[in-house]
């Protein structure tokens, strides 16, 4: 199964967005988004090796003003 990224202009996005979903969303690289998780300055979780991303979470995080989100993450 193929999955396409998420294009803003094509409609709804789905509750729970990839990394690369969120960046074509953001217009940002996948690279940026990543380092901004690993430093826990993104609202992203990780599951296994791949990264996901609530749509609520990420609609909050841009009316923060791309603030750092101030949950501490669990391990």
């Amino acid at each position: 199964m193929t999955s396409q990224p998420a294009n803003p202009a094509a409609g709804p996005l789905p509750e729970i967005l990839t990394l690369d979903e969120a960046a074509v969303y953001l217009r940002k690289s996948v690279k940026c988004l990543r380092r901004m998780a690993n430093r826990h300055r993104f609202p992203a979780v990780r599951i296994g090796r791949e990264w996901r991303v609530k749509r609520d979470e990420l609609d909050a995080f841009l009316r923060s003003g791309f603030s750092a989100p101030t949950a501490t993450p669990t391990a």
